[in-house]
């Protein structure tokens, strides 16, 4: 879920825990960038490597049996990041649509966004990353939130303000090598806790849902999150639920009924049978998590990797597979 406001004072901790912290930028009006499925359009491995999806329309790629490594990660930061590459936000139901919007170009050295402000009181630490690409033909660039500065890139790359998204229009992440720094908000969970949702200049975008969502959704949402005295309770409770051993995690229940989709009928289905794999849970969580009156959205990108190496003072090596 993210807050993409324009300048808000005192930004939520729960904003900084489950949502993208609203930024500060001079942005530079440019044309709106290609949609999604006009290039790069299907996902999976084969030719050069995988690429990244970001339809949502990802049943097919993960059922390939073929797995290949796609980068690999070096990082000061305690734990393996997660890497965003593409933010969704606009849903009418059937389909979430990639978000596109004035962009500022990425320079060869300095900030391409502005530091992250947080509430006062809240920790922010500051981690460095090397990307190494490998297998992966993207023009959507996996990098750790919140990044403020990423440097190394061969071609002209542009940076997305609202979302602290990195894409080029002609380009590509092949055999790219690229340093990202990262700005992370490390809020107590008291601070979360204690802090509101939302406020007047959010995008409605993050919270509107279709009028004719089913029941079921809402209704399961307010009984799972029933017991929370707080949006990040709330949060919490889904989460919980959906990692319980209620769910399973599947790649093929049920193909034959049109599952793969993410729409609301979808997440209706998915309730019910309580299997199915990312695209599943994720378009779940953020449904409920509207229906609940929190801003949310779906992150498309790669979970963090596996170690490959003890860490040392340039930091753990992780790799990341495709089917990450």
């Amino acid at each position: 879920s993210r807050d993409e406001a324009p300048p808000v004072r005192g930004v939520s901790a729960t904003a900084l825990g489950v949502a993208a912290v609203a930024v500060i930028v001079a942005v530079v009006a440019t044309p709106l960038l290609p949609q999604p499925d006009l290039r790069f359009a299907t996902g999976g491995t084969g030719g050069i490597g995988t690429t990244i999806n970001p339809n949502l329309e990802l049943g097919n790629d993960l059922r390939q049996p073929r797995e290949v490594e796609v980068l690999s990660v070096r990082t000061t930061a305690p734990t393996a990041p997660y890497l965003r590459a593409v933010t969704l936000s606009r849903f009418d139901g059937a389909v979430w649509q990639p978000d596109s919007s004035d962009t500022v170009p990425v320079p060869a050295e300095g900030a391409v966004f502005d530091p992250v402000t947080v509430a006062e009181g809240v920790t922010v630490a500051d981690y460095d990353t090397t990307v190494t690409v490998d297998q992966l033909d993207s023009p959507w660039l996996p990098v750790p939130y919140p990044a403020s500065t990423v440097t190394g890139l061969t071609g002209d790359w542009l940076g997305m303000p609202q979302n602290r998204t990195v894409v080029t229009r002609a380009g590509s992440t092949r055999e790219q090598v690229y340093q990202v720094q990262a700005d992370v908000p490390r809020p107590t969970l008291e601070q979360i806790r204690s802090s509101a949702v939302g406020g007047p200049n959010l995008d409605p975008s993050l919270t509107s849902l279709p009028d004719d969502v089913p029941a079921v959704i809402g209704d399961t949402a307010r009984e799972v999150t029933a017991g929370a005295q707080s949006p990040y309770d709330q949060l919490l409770a889904l989460q919980t639920w959906f990692r319980s051993s209620q769910f399973r995690y599947s790649l093929d229940a049920p193909v034959e009924s049109g599952f793969d989709g993410a729409g609301v009928d979808a997440v209706a289905d998915f309730l019910e049978v309580r299997a199915g794999y990312c695209v599943h849970y994720a378009s779940a969580f953020a449904v409920m998590a509207r229906s609940l009156g929190i801003p949310a959205r779906i992150v498309v990108g790669y979970l963090p990797g596996t170690a490959s190496s003890t860490a040392q003072q340039g930091g753990t090596e992780y790799t990341v597979s495709s089917s990450q």
